[in-house]
C-alpha cells in the first residue's frame, strides 16, 4: 500500500546524475549508487535517513572545500 502524499519524502534528486569517481557519490544529490537504486522501494524512515546522510555529505564537502 502506498503512503499518503502528506507523509512522503521528496527525492533529493536535482537532475544532475553523475557519480564522482573518488567518492562514488552522485554529484547532484550526494547519494550513493546503492541509495539511488534503493529509493523506489525504501520505507519512509529509510528515505529520511538517506536524505539526512546525503545532506550531511554535501555539507561536509562544502566545509572541506573552504579549508
Amino acid at each position: 500500500m502506498s503512503e499518503p502524499a502528506s507523509l512522503s519524502v521528496v527525492s533529493p534528486c536535482v537532475g544532475i546524475c553523475e557519480l564522482d569517481q573518488e567518492t562514488n557519490m552522485c554529484i547532484g544529490c550526494w547519494r550513493s549508487l546503492e541509495e539511488v537504486a534503493e529509493w523506489a522501494s525504501a520505507s519512509l524512515d529509510r528515505r529520511r535517513d538517506i536524505v539526512i546522510q546525503a545532506r550531511n555529505r554535501r555539507e561536509a564537502a562544502k566545509r572541506q572545500k573552504q579549508e
